[in-house]
């Protein structure tokens, strides 16, 4: 997974993934498509939108190229492939998602403790519980 990449909401969208890609013993050809860059997941009812796909090349130097939705890419021995996964739409406003999810979707590292106060509107105590009191004025604060 990678962090931060879920659309929020009430339901929140699933997170995406990182992947890497590269030879041990040969070189090979790698062939993709990704619809999820140009049309990433979108929310309903409030929720937020998900997170583009992306993917990259490195070459031998350690230069990162940008790929299109669409490649065809010889890798060679110290060159990689990476991808990045778009992550699901949410649903409802973040602002509704229990405060017990956003506290185990922290200890899951689906999103991080700044997401969780800014987007879902919830303090996370040090103990890594939510903070009822706190996390009921940080949601008040934005109706």
């Amino acid at each position: 997974m990678f962090n931060d990449s879920e659309a929020a909401g009430e339901h929140r969208g699933a997170p995406g993934t990182k992947t890497a890609s590269r030879p041990i013993h040969c070189d090979f050809e790698l062939a993709f498509s990704s619809g999820g860059t140009v049309d990433p997941s979108l929310s309903h009812r409030g929720g937020g939108d998900g997170a583009p796909a992306l993917h990259y090349f490195e070459s031998h130097d350690g230069k990162m190229t940008e790929l299109s939705t669409s490649e065809h890419v010889l890798v060679r021995r110290g060159q990689r492939v990476m991808g990045l996964t778009n992550g699901g739409g949410g649903h409802g406003p973040a602002s509704a998602h229990d405060p017990t999810r956003v506290a185990a979707d922290i200890a899951e590292n689906g999103i991080s403790r700044k997401r969780a106060r800014d987007v879902y509107r919830g303090a996370l105590s040090d103990a890594k519980g939510m903070e009822e009191a706190a996390t009921a004025a940080l949601r008040e604060a934005v109706t």
